[in-house]
C-alpha cells in the first residue's frame, strides 16, 4: 500500500516548530494537519468536499422488519434523518450505499463465498467516486446487534491471511467488505479516512490481516476499546447508543476546524 507523502507537510512542520517556541499550539490539531497533509492529494490545510458513506445492510435477526429497513434508505434518500441532519449540520457531504438491505443476510447457514465478497468489495470501491477529499466510513446494518459479539469474536480471534479470506468468504455479510473496498480505495486514491463504528474498525483489521500492516491513511470517529492498533481517534470513546453516521458528521466538523485553525496560525507567522 502507498504511504504517506511527508514532503507535502515539510513546510507544514517547520511552521509549526517556529510557532511552537513563540505561542501556544494544539497538538491535537498539529497531529490531525500532519496527517491530513501527508496522505490527501489536495491542498495541505483545507478539506473542501468531505463525505460520510453509509453502508446499509442488513443481517437476519428475530426482530427484522424489512418495512423498517425500506423507510430507513426512503428517509436518507429524501435527505432526512439523523444522519443527513448531522451531514448538513456539519457542512458535509452523505452519500447511501445499499448492500441489499431488504435480503439480510445469516451467518450461521451460509457465506458471501469469495466471488461476491470481492464483488462487494468492488462496490465498496464506489464510495471513493464521490469526490471527497476526506472519507468517513460508517454502516447502518439493521440485525446487527445479534451477531456482532460472534463476528467480531471470529475476526478478532484470526491469525493471518488465510484465516481472514476464510472469513469473507463464510462468516461475515456484505458491510464489512464493501467497508474494506472503500478503505483499499481510498489508500491508492489518497483519500484520508475516518472510520466510524465497529463494522468500520474490523474492516480495516481485516485489511491488517491480509497484507501484514494497517492502512495509514486512517483516524477513528471513537476507537473501540477492543481496538488496539495505534490509531487517533477524534472522539472520545462513546457508547453501544450512538446513531449511524452522526459521530462521523462532527468528526469532520472538527477536523475541518481544528486543520484549517492550525494552518491559518502557520501562515500568519509565516506573513
Amino acid at each position: 500500500m502507498p504511504g504517506p507523502d511527508l514532503d507535502r507537510v515539510a513546510e507544514l512542520e517547520r511552521g509549526l516548530a517556529a510557532l511552537s517556541s513563540v505561542a501556544q499550539i494544539d497538538k491535537e490539531g498539529h497531529v490531525w494537519a500532519r496527517w491530513y497533509g501527508s496522505w490527501s492529494k489536495g491542498a495541505v490545510g483545507v478539506i473542501n468536499q468531505p463525505v460520510v458513506a453509509l453502508f446499509v445492510a442488513s443481517y437476519a435477526s428475530d426482530n427484522f422488519d424489512i418495512q423498517q429497513v425500506s423507510d430507513f434508505v426512503s428517509l436518507h434518500s429524501r435527505s432526512g434523518g439523523l444522519a443527513s441532519y448531522a451531514a448538513t449540520d456539519a457542512g458535509t457531504g452523505l452519500s447511501l450505499f445499499e448492500l441489499a438491505p431488504t435480503l439480510p443476510f445469516e451467518p450461521e447457514s451460509e457465506g458471501l463465498g469469495e466471488a461476491m465478497s470481492v464483488a462487494t468489495m468492488a462496490y465498496g470501491m464506489e464510495a471513493c467516486a464521490t469526490g471527497a477529499d476526506l472519507l468517513a466510513l460508517t454502516s447502518q446494518t439493521f440485525g446487527w446487534d445479534s451477531h456482532k459479539d460472534q463476528v467480531a469474536k471470529q475476526i478478532l480471534a484470526a491469525k493471518g491471511c488465510q484465516d481472514a479470506e476464510i472469513l469473507l468468504a463464510q462468516a461475515v455479510g456484505r458491510d464489512i467488505p464493501a467497508l474494506m473496498g472503500a478503505m483499499a480505495a481510498a489508500t491508492y486514491e489518497r483519500i484520508p479516512v475516518l472510520l466510524d463504528g465497529d463494522q468500520a474498525h474490523l474492516a480495516a483489521h481485516l485489511i491488517y490481516l491480509l497484507v501484514g500492516k494497517l492502512p495509514g491513511h486512517i483516524l477513528s470517529v471513537r476507537r473501540p476499546s477492543w481496538f488496539t492498533h495505534e490509531v487517533p481517534a477524534v472522539l472520545a470513546q462513546g457508547h453501544d447508543g450512538s446513531v449511524s453516521g452522526v459521530d462521523a458528521a462532527l468528526s469532520v466538523r472538527l477536523l475541518k476546524s481544528k486543520i484549517a485553525m492550525t494552518h491559518d496560525l502557520v501562515g500568519i507567522l509565516n506573513a
